[in-house]
Order: C-alpha cells, then structure tokens, then sequence
C-alpha cells in the first residue's frame, strides 16, 4: 500500500513525500508551499476533477471523515476541494473568490459556506475522526485547521492518490 505524507510548517506545507509498498520514499515537494500557492504536483490535466473516479474518491474520503450528506457543509467542501484542485489559487482570498462561487451555486450566502464548512470540519475533529483525518493526510496538525487549510488538504491529497492509483482510506 502507499502511504502520503503531507508535512506542515504553521500555515505552509513544507514537505510531501509518498512511500511506496516497498517502502522507497519519494520525495513529491520540498521547501515552503503556501496553502493555496500552486504546486507542479500533479498537473490539472493529470487530475482532472470532472473525472468520476475523483469524484468518487472524494466522497469516500469525506465519508471516512465522518462528513455525511446530510450536511450542508458536506456539498460545499465537495464543491470547494473540485474547485481548488482545478484552480489552487481559489484558496488565496477565499472568502473572495470560492466562497462566493460556492453561494451562488447552492444560492445561499458567503456567510452561511463559510460556517457550513467550519461546522463541518468540527464535526471530524469532535466525533473522533481527527485521527483519521491526521493519518490518511500524514498531517502532523494539532489544531483543527482552518476552512482553507482543510480544504488544501483534501484537493492535494486526491490529486496525489489518483496520479499514484492509492486507494482512499
């Protein structure tokens, strides 16, 4: 099996590497990235989100999250991650760019994405899943990440798992 390890400096990441069932390391990233800031790995192409199996993985990972449908905020982090992993540079300014994007498809206010995600990812870190969410990202945050840091997160990881064919969770 693969593993991902994504490595944080505060609000940078600052290594991702991926270790393969051998155990050879691989090193994908390293120096500062700021979340948000647009990285050579993968290519859009090479990820393409209209692609159903991205889909797919993403609703897999948010439901190994503990993320069900029937939160509002399920759908926009769905909306967000898709988004992102098309355009990185939707996390800078998010508030500015995404979240209204995000609004006006679900109609609803910037206000009301913003605190449906962050509920949302309250609920991973409160209903147990927190760990869950620190191993499958290798993240090594202690914190609850932000709406942004959160939704990186989850953009580059199904990116990295479908240019290495890993299997979610």
């Amino acid at each position: 099996m693969k593993t991902l390890q994504i490595v944080f400096s505060d609000d940078k990441i600052s290594n991702v590497s991926l270790t393969d069932e051998n155990g050879k390391v691989n090193q994908l990233l390293s120096g500062l990235l700021q979340i948000g800031q647009a990285a050579a790995i993968p290519s859009p192409a090479e990820a393409c989100p209209e692609d159903e199996s991205v889909s797919n993985n993403l609703t897999l990972l948010l439901n190994h999250l503990g993320l069900s449908p029937n939160l509002k905020g399920y759908y926009y982090i769905k909306h967000a991650v898709l988004q992102v992993m098309k355009d990185p540079s939707l996390l800078v300014g998010i508030t500015k760019k995404l979240y209204p994007e995000i609004a006006d498809e679900y109609h609803t206010t910037t206000g009301s994405v913003e605190r449906s995600i962050r509920h949302a990812i309250q609920i991973v870190w409160r209903s147990g899943h927190k760990e869950r969410y620190c191993r499958l990202t290798r993240s090594t945050i202690k914190d609850k990440p932000t709406n942004s840091q959160f939704i990186g997160i989850l953009a580059e990881y199904i990116k990295i798992a479908k240019v290495n064919d890993m299997a979610i969770g």
